[in-house]
């Protein structure tokens, strides 16, 4: 059978793990579980690793007997090693072992601890159809959009902001430079004349220095398109209206120059936004189908697909702006992702 993802569960949650699996392939997401899927007369063993090869998600259902199963870290090993996302659901307050949180460190965390099972489950079901739908769009031609968790969206949207601050930082450094430099005395400005030019100082006529600002001197020499495949690459996808390009050069070409200003302005399609192209484009209704369909079920009064469409949208965002008041309702404040648990509607 042909399927999207994987169940790993222990034995003594069967009951749980078989609940999960229908209200997940109630909701349109084909599933992989033991012992239903595994063919007769083969190793299970073998149908296992098959099953998790094929898959492109593995939900893991944590509880203390999933903690200390040897199954499912066999199992989790597997999908580590096949490069696919774990996604866990814990069912009960446990704290991963030493093991487990290994496999688990990079892995988004849904709870399903309070009851009902139900609502929890469905709020799996579109972080998976989510998922799928960006894996998707990865693989086919155009513009790569990265899997949030807040995925893509919250990490690079973010990303302006230490990239600002590492440029804080290196003036800081600069000026510091400068001060020491002064404070040295003036009888060895001939000696530190070539080191001064190489730290950004230089010698005016009437021997004072002054500091050369690497973020406000122009462009880098040797840093323009031409300079460097990857780069032109990056350019070049830019070029044609990627934003996550546009982002990706930005972080990645050296400061001011040719590269980091085109990337910076999505392609001189927009102001500086200093990589947060990616929110800017995909930040309105009808930008992107998956957040789309969450905002109309938010809007019909689905709270778990409001709180959903708060942990996935882009910062700043018409989508996140729409999920922290659940669908333009009045609720109580509380930043977002809690319209289920105040009941808003």
């Amino acid at each position: 059978m042909a399927h999207d993802v994987f169940v790993s569960y222990a034995s003594e949650d069967k009951t749980v793990a078989d609940a999960v699996v229908a209200t997940l392939e109630q909701q349109g997401i084909r599933c992989w579980v033991a012992p239903r899927d595994v063919i007769p007369g083969h190793g299970f063993g073998e149908d296992v690793v098959a099953a998790i090869h094929s898959s492109q998600i593995v939900v893991l259902l944590l509880s203390a007997h999933a903690n200390g199963s040897a199954t499912v870290m066999r199992e989790l090993e597997r999908a580590v090693n096949d490069g696919l996302s774990i996604l866990p659901l814990r069912l009960e307050d446990v704290t991963p072992s030493g093991e487990l949180t290994y496999y688990l460190s990079d892995a988004h965390w849904l709870d399903a601890i309070t009851p009902p099972l139900e609502q929890h489950v469905r709020r799996l079901a579109d972080t998976i159809r989510l998922l799928l739908l960006r894996a998707e769009e990865e693989v086919a031609p155009g513009p790569v959009v990265a899997a949030s968790g807040r995925p893509g969206g919250f990490v690079r949207a973010h990303l302006r902001w230490v990239v600002a601050a590492v440029a804080l930082l290196v003036i800081l450094v600069v000026a510091a430079g400068v001060l020491l430099t002064r404070g040295d005395g003036g009888g060895q400005a001939d000696s530190r004349e070539t080191g001064n030019q190489a730290d950004g100082v230089a010698e005016e006529a009437d021997g004072s220095a002054t500091t050369r600002d690497p973020f406000v001197s122009g462009a880098v020499e040797g840093t323009g398109y031409g300079d460097d495949p990857a780069l032109d690459a990056l350019y070049d996808r830019c070029d044609e209206g990627d934003p996550v390009a546009c982002d990706d050069l930005y972080l990645d070409a050296p400061i001011d120059s040719e590269y980091e200003s085109f990337g910076s302005t999505c392609g001189n399609r927009q102001p500086a936004l200093h990589g947060g192209c990616e929110a800017e484009e995909a930040g309105h209704y009808g930008d992107d189908p998956a957040l789309d369909g969450l905002y109309d079920r938010c809007q019909t009064g689905d709270m778990t697909a409001c709180d959903t469409l708060y942990y996935e949208a882009p910062i700043d965002s018409e989508y996140e702006e729409f999920a922290v008041t659940c669908g333009n309702r009045e609720i109580p404040s509380n930043g977002g992702g809690y319209c289920e648990e105040e009941g808003a509607g």
